[in-house]
């Protein structure tokens, strides 16, 4: 259930903010094989870990999400480890956990980054492999039986379908989402001990935006001369991979309208920006400062 840590309270506002075209009525979406109807009076969008919406009526928010578990009692052991950050995130399993032939539901009660919430999660088996699962967090204080009715009503209306393979760029946006991607590259005149040092570090956030940081050094140093210039945060926007015949594009769409594409290329573990070396990282890098923006 880690995935689910990228949906605290505080990200969640920003998504919300981000929404501009949303989702009403009924959803089919054959890249992860279901249909669903959303219930009145919530509204929501397609994120690239499934959909989330709100209400204008009621707090918090819904996630609905895919996974590939294939029996319940994975499921069930996937819960009972519950959700754990060193950010003030912490939710366990609660009691409540029912278990059936094709589904388990459970709440779970603790904190997101340090505030209060209370979340109701189920979780149904697809006939044709891994399923869906359905959760409504919300702050403990406003938690009722209502959101166990709106996750129950989302899921009895739920209809499976075999997956559609997703194209490679759907792919390869999956592997980018909540990374960091750092340039470095330095050179040396020969001269002294001036050079030039290039350093742009790039956050590609799950929710649709991104960071973008060009922190490019020129250094000069004689006797009685040195100098030192550094750019600061360049800008942000949001961010898709598309293909364009048999290249892969990263496209960076910056706030101040200016447009970045990449042809994107790797190599193993290895990632090639306009066949320039990035190094990729996560948020479970254990090297300080490599750790993307999106939390």
């Amino acid at each position: 259930m880690k995935k689910l840590l990228h949906f605290t309270f505080s990200n969640f506002i920003f998504v919300q903010i981000l929404i501009s075209q949303t989702i009403t009525g009924i959803v089919n979406d054959s890249t992860i094989g279901v249909s669903f109807e959303i219930p009145e009076s919530w509204k929501g969008q397609k994120i690239p870990q499934g959909y989330i919406f709100v209400s204008d009526v009621d707090k918090g928010f819904v996630l609905i999400t895919p996974h590939n578990f294939n029996s319940v009692d994975e499921i069930v052991e996937n819960a009972k480890m519950g959700i754990t950050e060193n950010n003030g995130t912490y939710l366990t399993l609660t009691d409540n956990l029912e278990i059936k032939e094709n589904f388990a539901s459970a709440i779970f009660e603790g904190f997101l980054e340090g505030q209060a919430a209370t979340a109701f999660a189920k979780s149904l088996l697809s006939p044709f492999g891994g399923g869906i699962s359905v959760f409504a967090f919300v702050e403990s204080e406003s938690f009722s039986e209502n959101y166990k009715i709106v996750v129950n009503q989302i899921c009895e209306s739920i209809n499976f379908s075999e997956r559609v393979k997703s194209s490679l760029a759907d792919e390869w946006k999956q592997a980018l989402n909540n990374c960091r991607l750092t340039y470095m590259n330095s050179y040396n005149s020969g001269f002294g001990s001036g050079g030039i040092q290039d350093k742009i570090m790039i956050d590609l956030c799950a929710q649709g935006y991104f960071n973008y940081y060009d922190e490019s050094q020129v250094v000069m140093s004689t006797e009685d001369v040195s100098g030192y210039s550094a750019g600061e945060k360049n800008g942000s926007g949001n961010w898709d991979v598309i293909q364009n015949g048999e290249q892969i594009i990263l496209k960076l769409n910056f706030a101040d309208g200016k447009v970045h594409d990449y042809v994107l290329t790797f190599d193993g573990e290895k990632t090639f920006l306009n066949g320039n070396r990035y190094f990729r990282t996560y948020q479970d890098s254990t090297v300080e400062g490599t750790q993307p923006n999106c939390f």
